[in-house]
């Protein structure tokens, strides 16, 4: 009976270590201002990607524009 609750001691402690260090690592990884504004960046690039392969005109300037 003693090893048991030996054994449990040391896996509940091992768990929440293990708990604590994931939740360090996401919040300097993923919640980081640096993290955050890559992320923003991306989103962007991914939206103004979207945006040109939505265009019709495929960047060229319709004969309408040219006359002025």
């Amino acid at each position: 009976m003693a090893n048991f609750l030996r054994a449990w001691k040391f896996e509940t402690g091992f768990l929440l270590i293990i708990s604590v260090a994931l939740l360090i690592w996401a919040g300097t990884v993923y919640l980081s201002p640096e993290a955050r504004k890559a992320r923003e960046a991306n989103d962007y690039l991914e939206r103004l990607q979207a945006e040109q392969a939505r265009d019709n005109y495929r960047g060229a300037v319709s004969d309408e524009n040219q006359k002025y």
